[in-house]
């Protein structure tokens, strides 16, 4: 089976840079020729950040999964002119509460990544950085008080697209309807349901809502109708406040095979399958 090695590196622990420079080398030398997964967690300063663009400049063309959660310090010192060869999945988080600054050139680092695939941004803008849009098939936006799903028209080949939003505040858009030909597994937590007002996913097959303030059930019948039908997993969870179901959801889910509705009351569940 393919095999790599992880490198899980905690600036918490103050070693010398010069130290953590020579164990990840003997570490990674170790792994011959087998592609390599990197996750650094913290650091902050400008030793630290030249300490990570070395690091990973000199092992990109091996690394076939990067993990950096960094500070917004060292974030914005990412190098450009890195090729990377094998990158399949980019986790990258900003560690900091601010935001990152507006209004600069966007990050070129990870903008030579032919095989790239998956990527999930914490508290990091998309327009923040250049990535491979036209190839990638998974998209993670995490702990983002508002976020531009213009990446679904960049992305032709999505599948999978997860929208996280604590604060739940609305998601910036520009009002049209976004139809995805391909994108059919979205899950969306911790927002309104204005965003459904965006979304046409005619090969939708997974669903997942979780913490969806305000559940217009106009609005939502309109989601669903946009879907041809095609839906074959539904999940719809809510912690803070009754959930509430309503018959004609399941008019337009004639393929479901899979309900899963945690979190309902049990008076709501008698009522639902009553009904």
């Amino acid at each position: 089976s393919h095999q790599w090695v992880v490198v899980v590196h905690n600036s918490g622990f103050r070693h010398p840079l010069e130290e953590v420079d020579g164990i990840i080398d003997r570490w990674f030398e170790r792994a011959g020729t087998l592609p390599l997964s990197l996750n650094w967690f913290g650091g902050a300063g400008n030793n630290w950040s030249e300490q990570i663009n070395i690091i990973v400049r000199r092992y990109a063309p091996r690394l076939q999964f990067l993990d950096l959660h960094i500070n917004a310090h060292c974030i914005t010192r990412l190098i450009d002119g890195v090729t990377f060869p094998r990158l399949q999945k980019l986790y990258l988080e900003n560690l900091d509460d601010g935001f990152l600054p507006t209004g600069t050139s966007p990050m070129l680092m990870f903008s030579n990544a032919p095989r790239l695939r998956q990527v999930v941004l914490s508290n990091i803008p998309p327009s923040f950085l250049v990535l491979p849009w036209e190839s990638l098939e998974s998209f993670t936006m995490g702990d983002l008080p508002g976020a531009s799903l213009d990446v679904l028209r960049m992305s032709p080949l999505l599948r999978k697209l997860s929208v996280q939003n604590p604060s739940g505040n609305t998601v910036i858009h520009d009002g049209s309807i976004v139809l995805h030909a391909r994108l059919n597994s979205p899950s969306l937590w911790n927002t309104t349901d204005e965003i459904l007002q965006y979304f046409a996913f005619p090969t939708l097959e997974d669903l997942q809502l979780a913490n969806i303030s305000f559940l217009n059930n106009n609005n939502f019948l309109s989601f669903l109708s946009r879907t041809r039908g095609s839906l074959r997993y539904f999940t719809i969870s809510h912690r803070l406040e009754p959930l509430i179901l309503s018959v004609e959801w399941f008019g337009y889910m004639r393929h479901l095979t899979d309900l899963y509705l945690p979190h309902l009351e049990q008076r709501s569940w008698v009522d639902f399958v009553s009904a």
